[in-house]
């Protein structure tokens, strides 16, 4: 539609009454530019987590010793690892409920083999290693038997995924106890 004499031509965020409202002439503003680009941007979290930890330092400056960062990469180095696998699966189209049903099983497998009360090598030295492959081999396990799933019974994606996220919870709460 092409304005008449004396009409203003209107963006669409101003026809919605947006927070973002257009500047004269139907562009948006510098400013509005800017905080459009920063809300829709992939980086919102990563800058929005900088200006979180930047005002914990004020209050605690030790949130950024070498140690304390040590700590925090360590404790998120697992969910970092299941993250980038269900990225995998995300990138061909597909959802997977059960990854975390998955790891928690395994590590209930690991830890009822190293636990030093009434692990199976409690007090072992080589009880942290045979844990590990313990959990690595229950991963692989379920994976193949969701291959199978998939593969030769052409069971439907989401209710095995469903049905994975159950199966390894009440496994779990049989081992312990």
């Amino acid at each position: 539609m092409i304005p008449e004499a004396g009409e203003r031509k209107v963006s669409k965020m101003a026809e919605t009454g947006g927070v973002l409202s257009s500047a004269p002439g139907g562009a948006p503003s510098r400013p509005m530019r800017a905080l459009r680009l920063l809300l829709f941007s992939d980086y919102l979290v990563l800058a929005l987590t900088l200006v979180y930890v930047a005002a914990l330092w004020l209050f605690v400056p030790e949130i950024l010793s070498p140690t304390n960062l040590q700590d925090v990469f360590l404790q998120i180095l697992p969910l970092f690892i299941a993250a980038l696998g269900l990225m995998m699966v995300l990138m061909v189209a597909q959802i997977d409920l059960s990854a975390t049903s998955i790891m928690a099983m395994g590590c209930v497998v690991g830890a009822s083999i190293m636990t030093s009360e009434g692990g199976y090598l409690a007090g072992q030295p080589w009880a942290p290693g045979v844990a590990v492959l313990a959990i690595v081999v229950v991963g692989i396990l379920i994976g193949v038997i969701n291959g199978i799933c998939t593969i030769v019974f052409d069971m439907l994606l989401r209710l095995r995924r469903l049905g994975y996220d159950l199966s390894p919870d009440a496994i779990e709460l049989s081992l312990l106890g």
